[in-house]
């Protein structure tokens, strides 16, 4: 949520699989103004935490730690592969997905010290 800006809360939960919680639609994620947002706005506002404005309760130290552990460990290029399956038919030019890239790879590291602040 942090990552990549979330806002418009939607959420699905897996009764049978303790309450394990799924985001969707995230057409409004990315800073600030959602599906509006723009290179030059994500730039300005990439520093700025975005934490979740919920309670965690029941959520453990080590899942923290574990979720921040694997937020450091991706690399650009992963975040490269994944922006570059992006159709070729959706309405984003390369500099979008350059910016977005960029945000990424530069929140990761903040947001998984953030994460490690609530365990």
């Amino acid at each position: 949520y942090d990552w990549c800006w979330g806002d418009d809360h939607q959420w699905l939960y897996d009764m049978a699989n303790d309450m394990m919680t799924y985001s969707h639609d995230h057409g409004y994620y990315l800073p600030p103004g959602g599906a509006r947002w723009t290179v030059e706005q994500m730039k300005k506002d990439i520093d700025k935490p975005h934490p979740l404005a919920m309670t965690a309760n029941g959520i453990s130290s080590g899942a923290w730690n574990k979720v921040a552990n694997r937020l450091e460990e991706i690399s650009k290029e992963q975040i490269a592969e994944i922006l570059r399956k992006i159709p070729k038919s959706w309405p984003v030019a390369d500099e979008e997905l350059e910016g977005l890239g960029y945000l990424l790879d530069r929140r990761r590291v903040s947001v998984a010290e953030r994460l490690r602040g609530k365990a």
